[in-house]
C-alpha cells in the first residue's frame, strides 16, 4: 500500500511497484536544492532530485555558477572561497601596481603631483623637527627648532604671523576715532573705526552774535549781542551796535520839546534850565 502504483485489486505482486522519491526544496530556481526536502510520488513544483546548493537563496551562487575570485564568497559551492584569486594592485598607473593581481584590494600608492614612483618628497636634513629619512628628496618643508618670539594672537594688532613662541606682547585692538586733530579723538583707541569728526572751529554760544551753527570747538572768539541802531545815515546810529533793533530814526538839533518844531517854546525851556547846577 506504500507504493506509489498500489494496485488493491492485485493479489499477485509482478515487482512493478515504484515508491515514493526524496524531492529538495529549489528555492532560488537555479535547479539545484537545499537539505530542505518532502517524499513524494510526482516531483512537487519548486524541489528537484539534488540538494548539493551552498546557498538556496542566491540564484548565481550553486555548484555550476562562476567562481569570482575577488567576492568573498564561495560562488560554485566547492567549500573553498576565492580561488584563484590574487589581491593587489590592478591600477598599471600606481607605483606598486602587481601584473599578476585579478583582484584590487585598493591598495594602490601614487607617487605625489610633480615627483615619480622613485622619489619620496620631504624633509631631508636631520637637525629639523620633522627630518624625514624615507624621504630621498627634500621639498623645503623642514622645520627647523628655531624660537621666533612675538605676538602669535591673529587678533591682536602687532600680531606677528613669522612668531612661533609668544612673548606676551600681543596687544589688544581698542577701535575708535585715532586722529588727534579730531573733535572725537580717542587716545585710548589704536584701531581707526573710520568714526573721526573733523574739528571746526568758531563760536559755539547760541546767544552771541557771531554764534556758528557749524562750529564743534568753541574758539573763545564769541560777541555779545550789542543792540542799537546799526544804520550811519540816522543820528541816532550806534556804532557800538552789532544788531539793530529797529530804533533808527533823526534827531533835530534845539528841539528840546521834541514836537519837531524849533521855536521860542524850546528857547523858553532852555531859559528855564539855564543856570542849573546838574547832580
Amino acid at each position: 500500500p506504500s507504493a506509489c502504483n498500489f494496485n488493491a485489486a492485485a493479489n499477485c505482486d509482478n515487482g512493478s511497484c515504484t515508491y515514493p522519491t526524496v524531492w529538495y526544496l529549489d528555492a532560488d530556481g537555479d535547479g539545484f536544492g537545499s537539505t530542505t526536502s518532502q517524499l513524494a510520488c510526482a516531483q512537487p513544483a519548486g524541489y528537484v532530485t539534488n540538494s548539493i546548493d551552498c546557498d538556496d537563496s542566491n540564484p548565481f551562487i550553486n555548484p555550476a555558477a562562476w567562481e569570482n575570485p575577488c567576492n568573498g564568497i564561495d560562488d560554485n559551492c566547492d567549500n573553498i572561497v576565492d580561488e584563484n584569486g590574487v589581491n593587489g594592485c590592478t591600477d598599471p598607473s600606481a607605483c606598486n601596481f602587481n601584473p599578476a593581481a585579478n583582484c584590487d584590494d585598493a591598495s594602490c600608492i601614487y607617487p605625489v603631483p610633480g615627483f615619480d614612483c622613485n622619489e619620496v618628497p620631504g624633509c631631508t636634513y636631520a637637525a629639523a623637527t620633522n627630518y624625514n629619512a624615507s624621504a630621498t628628496i627634500d621639498d623645503g618643508s623642514c622645520v627647523f627648532n628655531c624660537s621666533f618670539p612675538g605676538c602669535t594672537d591673529p587678533t591682536a594688532i602687532n600680531y606677528n604671523p613669522a612668531a612661533n613662541d609668544d612673548d606676551g606682547s600681543c596687544i589688544a585692538a581698542v577701535a575708535g576715532c585715532t586722529d588727534a586733530t579730531a573733535v572725537n579723538f580717542d587716545p585710548m583707541a589704536n584701531t581707526d573705526d573710520g568714526s573721526c569728526i573733523a574739528t571746526v572751529f568758531g563760536c559755539t554760544d547760541p546767544t552771541a552774535f557771531n554764534f556758528n551753527p557749524l562750529a564743534n570747538t568753541d574758539n573763545g572768539g564769541c560777541i555779545a549781542v550789542q543792540l542799537g541802531c546799526t544804520d550811519p545815515a540816522f543820528t541816532s546810529y550806534n556804532p557800538y551796535a552789532n544788531t539793530d533793533n529797529g530804533q533808527c530814526f533823526n534827531t533835530c538839533v534845539g528841539d528840546l520839546n521834541n514836537d519837531g518844531l524849533v521855536n521860542t517854546t524850546d528857547l523858553l525851556s532852555f531859559l528855564g534850565a539855564f543856570g542849573t547846577i546838574c547832580e
